[in-house]
């Protein structure tokens, strides 16, 4: 009906249509209300599961490299070591940019308003990036420009 949804709004209507006894009474819905996570928390959530998807995936490369051992099909014990090192290394890289995901608006508007301003009081004829020499070219991309 378009109001909002809390403890109070929710058990008030509960108790109009006769059904708050049978969904165990207001107790238990602030029982519910209590543990239920709050977006308050939500960096620490997505930190555990960040933090459990580097344990999936270091799972994953562990059964792999357990798999190649067992099954070499050919290769040596140096190709079996590098390719365990460059899968471990993937997933160390993959954590060490962590703060990539979800930003905050206000610096992610802050930064571009910075970035414009940059561009408007630079003389670029158009070109924001490296001239790559082509006219044509550099009218459809602005230049090479720097991966983000």
């Amino acid at each position: 009906s378009g109001s909002p949804i809390d403890l109070i709004t929710l058990a008030e209507s509960l108790e109009r249509q006769g059904q708050l006894d049978s969904v165990g009474g207001f107790a238990y819905l602030a029982e519910l209300s209590k543990n239920t996570p709050s977006a308050a928390n939500i960096s620490a959530y997505a930190d555990i599961v960040r933090e459990r998807a580097v344990v999936r995936e270091m799972i994953s490369v562990a059964n792999e490299i357990a798999e190649a051992g067992f099954d070499p099909q050919g290769r040596t014990s140096e190709d079996l070591l590098d390719l365990a090192e460059s899968r471990v290394f993937k997933i160390a890289e993959s954590r060490a940019n962590k703060d990539e995901g979800p930003k905050n608006i206000a610096d992610v508007l802050d930064a571009t308003v910075a970035r414009i301003e940059q561009l408007f009081q630079q003389p670029h004829d158009g070109v924001t990036g490296v001239n790559t020499g082509y006219d044509d070219l550099n009218k459809k991309t602005a230049g090479l420009q720097r991966f983000r």
